[in-house]
């Protein structure tokens, strides 16, 4: 009985000294969350609670430009590991667009924050909504504003660009183009898909199955995406 004490015991929060305050947003709504959690996620935590850095000694990390509705998202899943969204199955009233759009917002929150677990995780919700859009047959593809927001806050090799490449690629139809949006798109994404669709005319790019594979867009532990 008591060895088993202790190992319940082990995987419990300690609820003493391990706090970390979190001042959000411009006006810095405070939220606290273990410093466990954040350490054994984020790169960026880790860093600012280190004794010798100022947020360390204060046992507070000041976060101006995050967005606390965006950030709430984040402490759920350092906590739960999963992504607090509505459910899926019933698309009445479901905007892909927006979807979309809300996903991006939270990936590039995993990459300031550097956490490569979260971002995965929203890598899968993404392509969740993108399946769910096969099932409506809906046509949407993430907006031009979408890839600009990713563009504008992720490195070259990062796999949220690769993921909206294929999803043009593979969806995606000539009359977008016609438009005034996408003639203004982000110019590394044109780029980007514009190599992707010489590959394919050439037989050298795999379109592989219809539904993508959430493993093929995840950061692995060995992998090291930088901050633009």
């Amino acid at each position: 009985m008591s060895s088993r004490k202790r190992s319940v015991g082990a995987m419990l929060l300690e609820f003493r000294d391990d706090m970390v305050t979190l001042l959000v947003g411009p006006y810095e709504t405070k939220m606290a969350v273990h410093a466990s959690h954040l350490q054994n996620s984020s790169e960026f935590s880790k860093l600012a609670l280190q004794k010798w850095w100022q947020e360390g000694e204060e046992r507070t990390i000041r976060l101006p430009e995050e967005r606390p509705d965006d950030f709430r998202y984040y402490l759920h899943f350092l906590y739960k590991h999963e992504i607090a969204t509505e459910p899926l199955d019933n698309p009445a009233g479901f905007d892909i667009a927006e979807r979309y759009a809300f996903h991006a917002d939270l990936y590039l929150l995993g990459e300031r924050m550097q956490d490569r677990d979260f971002k995965n995780a929203i890598i899968d919700c993404m392509i969740e909504t993108n399946e769910l859009r096969n099932e409506c047959n809906d046509t949407e593809c993430p907006h031009v504003d979408t890839i600009t927001t990713v563009y504008e806050g992720t490195p070259a090799p990062s796999p949220m660009r690769r993921l909206l490449v294929d999803m043009y690629v593979r969806q995606g139809d000539a009359t977008w183009f016609a438009g005034a949006d996408m003639r203004g798109g982000h110019p590394d994404f044109m780029a980007d898909l514009v190599a992707a669709l010489y590959l394919v005319a050439h037989g050298s790019y795999c379109l592989g199955e219809q539904y993508f594979k959430c493993q093929d867009y995840h950061e692995k532990p060995e992998e090291v995406v930088g901050i633009p």
